[in-house]
């Protein structure tokens, strides 16, 4: 399990790559895109189409809870090829 830690920062966010870190851009929009260190530690950025609660109609797509330091995503991520599983309460929770 790896904990989720928002950067409000894009720059520190890019430069620390730590493990299932997040950085919301634009934080207000909807969708929006939720960027992500992948959990697995291998220090690859991803980026996710998401929408508070609600999931945007364009695939793939997550419903976010709209939470900072406790975000849910449904459905799981899976950042293919490194790691596979939930965003569940502020908490990367392999499959």
């Amino acid at each position: 399990m790896t904990r989720a830690i928002r950067f409000s920062d894009k720059r520190k966010f890019r430069e620390q790559k730590l493990a299932g870190s997040f950085f919301i851009d634009p934080p207000n929009g909807e969708p929006t895109n939720f960027f992500y260190f992948c959990p697995c530690g291998c220090g690859v950025q991803s980026a996710l189409k998401i929408g508070v609660k609600f999931k945007p109609a364009e695939n793939p797509s997550w419903e976010w809870n709209g939470l900072s330091f406790e975000p849910s995503l449904l459905p799981s991520v899976n950042h293919v090829g490194h790691w596979h599983g939930w965003l569940k309460n502020g908490d990367w929770v392999s499959v």
